[in-house]
């Protein structure tokens, strides 16, 4: 009886960067159909990690490791009793040239000859300048993790990217559905997600909150705060000011959060995990964005996505925090130009819905 084949999955980061693997972990699954796929990842890193998240048919199983020495030797030595076929690297495009070689060393001093997806991005890829030596437009980090994989050899089809990329449970959406019923019973609900861990990323929380009450006006809506438990202590915060709102931040766990999403009509958040969840499980993403980075390599990968920046001279700068004075590429994005995005996209699904209503009659 011959041996199934084993491929080992490197897959660095938290919710966000699990979530743009998925296309790349189909084509994985297409490639290799019948070997066992086991992704190793390091634990610790967020409060969110690829076992929480990740769909279960693209994995088999996890293997997670801390990043210590003695750590580090005992995955040497369990990768090569494993005797994997191959390992494919999924870690963030702008991880540094030094560290991809030195993971490719590591992989093959566990014995795994086929290596795929180790090749590094050069920095005229990763940052590109326009003709006026602005930030150029890029892929986006879900593109280029599958782009990887072609270039070795796999084979990659149109069904890569396409949505949605999480389909929740029975049982979690009927956990979502219950908790939105016990909450909430206007008709109309956007969620909304108003943190983030990365400071550079963040719009201000008053601003969050006159977008609440412009968009309230308008359209009769409810608003659900949703994001991990660091942003509970801000949702609670928001409910205070507008009790118009329903906060669930650290109320449900990954999966419920991406299950309550579906019941959702709309989306507006952050560069930030949650802002790629609402991406993945299909609903309308409204998101509010720096230019702390390239446009698109950041950007989620929506059935329906309008971002909002403001342009400055800075972009492109990578910095984790601003250094310049009153962080102009977000506090430079107007509530107005948001709130006429939100109310576009509730409207766009009122109207959906009302078709398929009416398609179905």
């Amino acid at each position: 009886m011959s041996r199934q084949a084993k491929v080992v999955i490197f897959l660095l980061g938290s919710l966000g960067d699990s979530i743009v693997a998925i296309p790349a972990l189909r084509v994985v699954r297409r490639n290799f159909p019948d070997a066992e796929l086991v992704v190793l990842h390091e634990s610790g890193l967020g409060l969110v990690e690829p076992p929480d998240v990740l769909p279960n048919d693209l994995v088999d199983r996890y293997i997670s490791y801390k990043r210590r020495l003695f750590s580090l030797t005992a995955l040497l030595l369990r990768l090569r009793r494993e005797r994997f076929d191959a390992a494919v690297y999924l870690v963030f495009s702008d991880r540094p040239a030094a560290s991809v070689k030195r993971d490719r060393i590591f992989f093959r001093s566990a014995g795994i000859r086929r290596l795929i997806g180790f090749a590094p991005f050069s920095p005229k890829d990763l940052y590109p300048l326009d003709a006026s030596g602005r930030a150029a437009a890029v892929a986006s980090e879900a593109e280029r993790k599958v782009a990887r994989l072609e270039a070795d050899g796999l084979l990659v089809d149109k069904d890569a990217m396409r949505l949605p990329w999480l389909r929740p449970t029975i049982s979690e959406i009927d956990t979502a559905t219950a908790w939105l019923r016990e909450h909430i019973n206007i008709r109309t609900v956007l969620a909304l997600a108003p943190g983030c861990k990365t400071k550079a990323n963040q719009w201000p929380v008053d601003d969050f909150i006159r977008l609440i009450k412009q968009v309230h006006e308008r359209l009769n809506c409810g608003v659900i705060i949703v994001g991990g438990p660091d942003e509970a202590a801000l949702g609670d915060m928001i409910g205070r000011e507008v009790d118009t709102c329903v906060n669930a931040a650290g109320k449900l766990n990954v999966r419920e959060n991406a299950a309550l999403l579906t019941q959702c009509d709309g989306y507006v958040g952050l560069d930030t995990g949650t802002t790629h969840l609402a991406a993945a499980v299909g609903i309308s993403v409204v998101a509010i964005y720096g230019q702390r980075n390239n446009p698109g390599q950041w950007f989620p990968h929506a059935a329906s996505l309008e971002i909002l920046q403001n342009d400055v001279p800075c972009a492109g700068c990578r910095g984790q925090t601003c250094s310049v004075n009153g962080h102009p590429c977000m506090t430079g994005i107007q509530i107005d130009d948001v709130a006429v995005a939100v109310v576009r996209m509730l409207q766009s699904s009122a109207a959906s819905k009302t078709r398929r209503a009416a398609e179905t009659a």
